[in-house]
């Protein structure tokens, strides 16, 4: 499974805005000298990357910077929704429209992921729950940077009091990934 660079790029552009040059030179001396080619490397927006790649490269950056890692990666998942959802991907936000942005996250999983898909199965016209299948890769990280991104998006749509639970996890048995999700307007 593989996922797209401007994940990668999101995540730097945060650690060089919100800590420093230093701080992402601790992050990238921190990876296998493998790994470190791979993202001193060019990264565009349509490169893609391994699954596992990236997910090193978020462990990485979780261990340098420290402190409560579900808030971390939570906060790559923001920062990737704000600068792609701000530029590249504009095009899927709806202004004062939180239910039609969540409605659209299976073609945003295809601009990230290679394989497998999302949907959204709708409860109110305030919540309903996204539904993720046949990823062929996932991790506690990966789960939490999601909830990061559409918590950010549907802030960005206007919604208010957003709140994500998780029914079912892949890492926890199940056959697929499930989030409760609603919010105010």
């Amino acid at each position: 499974m593989k996922v797209k660079g401007n994940q990668i790029k999101s995540r730097i552009t945060l650690i060089k805005n919100e800590y420093s040059d230093d701080v992402l030179e601790k992050v990238l001396n921190s990876l296998s000298e493998e790994d470190q080619k791979v993202f001193r490397g060019i990264i565009t927006n349509t490169t893609w990357f391994t699954f596992e790649a990236a997910n090193r490269f978020d462990e990485a950056i979780i261990k340098v910077l420290g402190g409560n890692k579900d808030e971390l990666y939570m906060k790559l998942g923001r920062a990737s929704a704000k600068e792609t959802l701000n530029g590249i991907h504009r095009v899927f936000l709806e202004p004062r429209e939180p239910l039609a942005f969540i409605k659209k996250v299976n073609h945003i999983y295809r601009f990230y992921y290679n394989v497998g898909y999302r949907e959204w199965e709708s409860e109110t016209a305030t919540s309903g729950f996204i539904n993720t299948m046949d990823a062929e890769m996932y991790s506690e990280g990966d789960c939490l940077t999601n909830v990061g991104y559409f918590t950010e998006g549907l802030e960005m749509c206007g919604a208010k009091n957003i709140k994500f639970v998780r029914e079912k996890c892949r890492e926890q048995g199940d056959k697929i990934c499930q989030h409760h999700v609603s919010w105010t307007e």
